[in-house]
């Protein structure tokens, strides 16, 4: 996703209206981020947001569940999040986090 460099340790993505801290100092240049879909964590204790979700789609040993951060733009693709069946709940959560250190930087 198209980012943009906000600190020593932050990005900032326009589409979704959030702000991550990173593990990894972010150096100049840096064009967008990376998160692997089954990093999105209810649990984490950084970049936690509040979200809304939008499908639920059943695979044969996953669910992916796509939301969208309460900040996101309105035009903006909504966000995957890969769960392995045996750890859906009943209840989705209201916010979903993901850990600095899984933050991937993408430069030019």
């Amino acid at each position: 996703m198209d980012a943009r460099k906000t600190g020593e340790n932050e990005v900032e993505v326009p589409a979704w209206g959030v702000r991550f801290i990173t593990a990894k100092p972010v150096r100049d240049g840096l064009k967008a981020i990376g998160i692997r879909a089954h990093y999105f964590n209810p649990k984490a204790a950084a970049n936690h947001y509040p979200v809304f979700f939008v499908e639920e789609i059943e695979e044969p040993f996953a669910w992916v569940i796509t939301f969208a951060f309460s900040t996101q733009k309105k035009n903006s693709a909504p966000i995957w999040w890969r769960i392995p069946k045996d750890r859906k709940t009943e209840v989705l959560p209201k916010e979903l986090g993901v850990a600095p250190q899984n933050i991937l930087l993408l430069y030019e």
